[in-house]
């Protein structure tokens, strides 16, 4: 199926996969429902085999090969959509396994031990309390927690998602560190990939490193960080975050005037840097005279080496995404035919 030279077939496994998995992560539990919403999951099939049923009646008034390829396309679509709302309940499902959810439900103050998973960055808290003032945000990983002051509660193994605010004495912390600590856990406000939140008014206790490529893009990140140390303080925190998206320097109360202003996108790494890049290294290979399939393996590493140094947030891991898909193009000669790559990238 084409239109105007586009091939349109996986579009609408694109679609159910969108609608999959949004109606499968809403039941992650919150502060307003604990025990996490009731996801209509006879609705979602239902709707989907109602999908398919319109696809059906749509291609019987069609006969022959239009009929086989139409079938095989709603096949797709309805499969695509089952496979991301599946998907979806287990990452919800995952989040609620173990105590966590319950020791955040009760606001109880635990022992954890956490492995960082972003770099800490500066909060705007306004006019909160001193002992808040510098407070830092980052996510981590749970890996072992017990209820404080309570012996009859063995520390239980996990691996969930947090988010820790935490005072400035984190701000050193890189991805990787495992940290010992102690707080209160609470639910979040709203949906999203951590399952609980983490408050500390401690410094951490470094008890190791583990072994992540992330670190490869420490020292590169290091040393930019270096070079604007004779920048004033919003200069030299802007210009990271502009280049690699590296927000550890910038001020909290630029950070929530870039929010106010609509600006904010300006520090979120995307496909104008992902562009640069990837320009950049394939001039350059051209130029030493790879062609062909070693063009192709170039830009894949230069978009892999750069979601390394900028890490995996979201708006990193679409542009780099999309830059896959633009690469892979190139490489197949396909190049007025992009809606079908990019719509199996929407599925991936």
């Amino acid at each position: 199926m084409a239109a105007s030279g586009s091939d349109l077939r996986l579009v609408p496994a694109a679609v159910t996969s969108w609608a999959g998995a949004l109606a499968g992560t809403a039941g992650a539990a919150t502060i307003d429902a604990p025990a996490g919403a009731t996801i209509p999951v006879p609705a979602v099939v239902a709707g989907l085999v109602i999908v398919s049923g319109v696809l059906a009646l749509a291609t019987s008034a069609v006969d022959g090969c239009i009929r086989r390829r139409l079938a095989l396309i709603g096949l797709i679509a309805v499969v695509a959509g089952l496979g991301a709302f599946g998907a979806a309940l287990g990452r919800v499902a995952a989040l609620g396994a173990g105590p966590v959810i319950g020791l955040g439900a009760d606001r109880a103050h635990v022992d954890v031990v956490l492995q960082v998973t972003s770099d800490p960055l500066a909060r705007d808290t306004g006019d909160a309390p001193a002992w808040r003032r510098g407070e830092v945000r980052l996510t981590a990983r749970l890996v072992q927690v017990h209820r404080t002051y309570d012996p009859r509660s063995p520390p239980a193994s996990v691996a969930s998602p947090a988010v820790v605010l935490a005072p400035a004495s984190w701000q050193r912390l890189r991805i990787g560190d495992e940290v010992v600590a102690s707080g209160r856990l609470s639910l979040p406000s709203r949906p999203g990939p951590s399952a609980v939140v983490l408050r500390t008014s401690e410094p951490p206790d470094v008890a190791g490193r583990a072994a992540t490529p992330y670190a490869w893009g420490d020292a590169p990140r290091a040393a930019l960080r270096a070079s604007v140390a004779g920048l004033d303080r919003d200069a030299g925190g802007l210009l990271p975050s502009l280049v690699v998206g590296d927000e550890s320097l910038l001020p909290a109360t630029l950070r929530e005037q870039l929010r106010v202003t609509g600006l904010a996108h300006l520090t979120a790494v995307s496909g104008a840097n992902v562009a640069i890049v990837l320009g950049a290294v394939l001039l350059v290979v051209r130029w030493l005279g790879v062609r062909g399939r070693g063009l192709t393996i170039a830009g894949l590493i230069a978009i892999g080496g750069f979601v390394l140094l900028t890490r995996p947030e979201p708006s990193v891991v679409r542009a780099s995404a999309m830059g896959a898909v633009v690469v892979l193009g190139l490489a197949s000669g396909r190049r007025r035919r992009g809606v079908a790559p990019l719509a199996l990238a929407v599925c991936v």
